[in-house]
């Protein structure tokens, strides 16, 4: 009897045995359950981005280099003085630089306000789409967006501009091949030679940071733009048509003109935090008249000779 005793053990210890028996066996089909569960979800996931890009051709560098390259620049017309005789018809201004021909304030601006990890990331950046993406479901009245330089240099030169998932999903991976494939230096170039800023003090459509200089501030050497104009320039291209001084006429258009000036606050606020201008050079920006240093108003440069141009267009025709 008491040996029979000695074996029995106390209900509570059965009790506790048991539960720990089933909580094992429930954790590990919980856990098989949550693996095939992910499985599923990433097999999904992979059959929907495959199905969005399908149609997307694969570009080798050479493929994407030329037609990074591959621009209708802005066509002009000289006496034999090498005087300007007019500007050939188009409402785009479109003018190349080069890396060496932008200076370090440019950079620094547009880096500041627009992609500060450039230089970091593969192409995407990750923390900035999760960012957007929360900001977009949750409806908030300030949102950032979360493309990285590279996704705009691939939406704008190879992809469309619309929102559809398949763009974006195009754009995402095509980011992470040009990482792959070309330098950060000729990524940076193509978006600063690619990007549109709006209006210009003749009109024209502005495309790329060599025309905007010219276009809005009549500076032809782009060393000579100092940071207020830089942080300007910088802040632009987020939304061109909203932040164009000019009108499509070449007048200016005050209320953007004050829209453009608080972006430029804020790519100015941007560089002081990341150390890129000091406090001293800060309060100079801020205090820089922009609105006296606008390019002013002048007529659309085929406007000045209009007959000698069509004559010289009807040649060029022919040849």
């Amino acid at each position: 009897m008491e040996k029979e005793t000695r074996q029995k053990r106390p209900r509570y210890q059965v009790i506790l045995l048991r539960t720990g028996k089933y909580t094992l066996h429930t954790i590990k089909w919980l856990f098989i359950a949550g693996l095939f569960a992910g499985l599923l979800g990433a097999g999904a996931a992979f059959g929907y981005v495959s199905a969005l890009i399908k149609d997307d051709p694969i570009r080798s560098k050479e493929t994407m280099m030329a037609q990074m390259q591959d621009d209708a620049l802005t066509g002009f017309v000289y006496f034999r003085d090498d005087t300007v005789v007019g500007q050939l018809r188009t409402e785009e201004d479109r003018r190349m630089a080069g890396l060496k021909d932008i200076p370090k304030p440019v950079l620094d601006a547009v880096l500041a306000i627009e992609d500060n990890d450039f230089y970091q990331h593969h192409g995407v950046d990750i923390k900035g789409t999760l960012r957007a993406v929360i900001q977009k479901l949750l409806n908030e009245d300030v949102q950032t967006g979360g493309s990285t330089i590279t996704q705009q240099v691939a939406r704008r030169v190879f992809l469309t501009l619309d929102k559809a998932d398949s763009r974006k999903a195009k754009e995402i991976l095509l980011a992470m091949r040009m990482e792959r494939l070309m330098s950060k230096d000729e990524i940076l170039l193509a978006y600063l030679n690619k990007i549109p800023y709006g209006n210009g003090s003749s009109g024209y459509n502005l495309y790329g940071i060599k025309a905007a200089a010219k276009g809005i501030f009549n500076i032809d050497d782009l060393s000579k733009l100092n940071i207020a104009q830089a942080a300007y320039l910088a802040g632009v291209p987020q939304q061109p048509s909203n932040f164009s001084a000019f009108t499509s006429k070449g007048e200016v258009d005050g209320a953007a003109f004050k829209r453009a000036v608080q972006r430029q606050q804020l790519v100015l606020k941007r560089m002081l935090e990341e150390g890129k201008i000091n406090e001293q050079q800060y309060q100079e920006a801020l205090q820089f008249d922009l609105k006296g240093s606008l390019a002013e108003r002048v007529k659309k440069a085929y406007s000045t000779y209009p007959f000698l141009m069509i004559e010289v267009e009807k040649e060029a025709a022919k040849a």
